[in-house]
């Protein structure tokens, strides 16, 4: 929740919390350490996509994981995704994991297109995974 306040999205909406609620369940990835936080992301991706599992070889393996709150990946205007997770494999290619989450919000009018299309544009050369 701290993270909300600190990024000035505490109260923004009086009808929801869902800001609150993402910083308090993602926030602590920050905190942990490197192999916590790798097998966190890696269960959050298996989860998602089990096909992934198999590709968690050697060189595939999570090097790290960078997490951002709320970044403008918009190269104009504003598109920001709840969370933004930049992982880098041993093999250090890397891959954009995007996070949207909903509570008591509803989803904006392209919001979902517009996050995949940025990601997508952006300069490095990476793979992208959403989640909504």
């Amino acid at each position: 929740m701290l993270i909300a306040w600190a990024r000035g999205k505490k109260g923004r909406d009086r009808q929801g919390y869902e800001d609150e609620i993402v910083s308090s369940v993602f926030g602590p990835l920050r905190y942990l350490n490197a192999e916590q936080n790798r097998k966190v992301v890696e269960s959050i991706l298996i989860q998602a996509w089990p096909e992934l599992k198999s590709n968690f070889s050697d060189t595939k393996k999570i090097e790290t994981c960078d997490i951002e709150f709320w970044p403008n990946i918009a190269k104009e205007g504003r598109v920001e995704p709840d969370i933004l997770i930049l992982i880098t494999h041993q093999d250090k290619s890397k891959t954009r994991l995007l996070i949207e989450a909903k509570w008591n919000s509803k989803q904006n009018e392209n919001q979902l297109h517009d996050q995949w299309v940025e990601a997508n544009n952006q300069v490095n050369k990476t793979n992208v995974l959403h989640i909504f």
